[in-house]
């Protein structure tokens, strides 16, 4: 125990010894530092940069964390103009696409109608093919025969030389023979003040075929309406799209349909020009008697005012009939008013307006009821089925004959 505290003694002595002496705490200081350098030498240029970097990072101060800041915030508004740019980009390339589909479907709906047209004119060609070859095989026997007729037909027409003879002319046109010429030109005058009128509802029916009609497919509807309790309407509406521009369309139909074809049921006939637009005067004979096993006696001769309307856009062709006399089942109904409406109406595609457009075939007949009606009461039910059945007749003639004259002049 003695032993220990005086190693102890010594050595405090020793080290305030040291402590005091200036030159062992300088050895000793440089050898320390030494020892350290030696320890812990700079290699590279590298490290030295590291070092500083590191000095750098442990001093930083809030200037340079908003400067931070700042720069992750330009950063971020130049990603945003950038992915801006990128996205106006796309959508630009998606609607050049969905333009390209639209024009592919039009194309494709082009060509599916002239295939009807080909289909149809192939039928055609075909049904005329089979009757000229059945008519050529009985030229020959029916030679001698109509050699025959022609000598009878002579004489006869010698024999019935004056023009009110009811030989002279069809049978259906000779309920015409007693027309008054003064009440007709009273009636057609009343007609053709009222066609401006009625072609300013033509808009109507255009949003009608527009709203219930798939173009791709006919739209064809027949209706009846109650009008008042004497009145009811018989009402069509007949819409097809035509691989054809609406203006030579319609110039078409005015020209060769309303001008030329349906002249065949005139008997009385005077163009004139009424507001600067083109008008026809008409006194027609109707009637069904060409099929007897169809036929209901209808026989009806109107008076009728016609007039082509030409706008920007599309070609309207409007009637007004009013009937002067009225067969049903071959018995005359002298109370019974028949008033026509009918609109023609070519107006362009949105799609392809040089090389297709709409036609509109639609018509409103207002049938003036009166006491005598009850004594034939199907009259009604008849006179429907004759109207509407005649305006979808009419309108697929018309575009047979309108394909037929415009394939005629482009092959001529």
């Amino acid at each position: 125990m003695v032993e220990s505290d005086e190693e102890t003694v010594a050595a405090v002595a020793a080290f305030i010894d040291a402590f005091y002496d200036p030159d062992a705490a300088e050895q000793t200081t440089s050898e320390s530092v030494n020892s350290e350098v030696s320890s812990s030498p700079i290699d590279s240029h590298e490290d030295v940069e590291r070092a500083l970097e590191k000095r750098k990072r442990n001093h930083k101060g809030p200037n340079d964390a908003r400067e931070h800041q700042r720069q992750e915030l330009q950063n971020l508004r130049e990603e945003e103009k950038a992915l801006r740019a990128k996205l106006m980009l796309l959508v630009m390339n998606k609607l050049s696409r969905s333009s390209q589909k639209g024009n592919m479907r039009d194309d494709r709906a082009l060509v599916a109608m002239w295939k009807d047209i080909t289909t149809r004119q192939r039928r055609r060609r075909r049904i005329v093919e089979a009757e000229n070859t059945r008519l050529r095989e009985r030229v020959q026997e029916q030679r001698r025969v109509i050699e025959n007729l022609q000598l009878m037909l002579a004489s006869q027409l010698v024999e019935t030389s004056n023009p009110k003879d009811p030989l002279y002319s069809p049978a259906w046109k000779a309920i015409c023979a007693n027309d008054d010429p003064g009440n007709r030109t009273r009636v057609l005058a009343e007609l053709a003040s009222q066609l401006r009128e009625q072609y300013n509802a033509t808009d109507a029916w255009v949003k009608e075929s527009r709203r219930l009609g798939d173009h791709s497919s006919p739209y064809v509807v027949s209706r009846m309406t109650v009008v008042s309790a004497t009145q009811v309407a018989v009402e069509t509406v007949n819409s097809r799209r035509v691989p054809f521009n609406y203006r030579v369309a319609g110039d078409l139909h005015w020209a060769k349909g309303n001008n030329y074809v349906c002249q065949v049921m005139d008997y009385f006939n005077e163009q004139v020009v009424v507001d600067s637009n083109e008008t026809v005067l008409t006194a027609k004979a109707f009637s069904d008697e060409g099929d007897p096993d169809s036929s209901r006696g209808i026989r009806l001769r109107t008076y009728a005012a016609s007039q082509k309307f030409v706008d920007k856009d599309r070609v309207a062709i409007v009637n007004a009939s009013r009937s002067e006399s009225v067969h049903v089942r071959h018995k005359s109904l002298p109370d019974l008013t028949v008033e026509e409406r009918y609109w023609m109406v070519f107006y362009a595609s949105e799609t392809n307006p040089d090389d297709a457009c709409y036609v509109l075939s639609a018509s409103r007949v207002i049938l003036d009821l009166e006491s005598r009606l009850a004594d034939v009461p199907h009259a009604v039910g008849d006179l429907f089925e004759y109207f509407s059945s005649r305006s979808h007749l009419y309108m697929d003639l018309g575009l047979e004959s309108l394909e037929d004259w415009i394939l005629g002049e482009a092959n001529s």
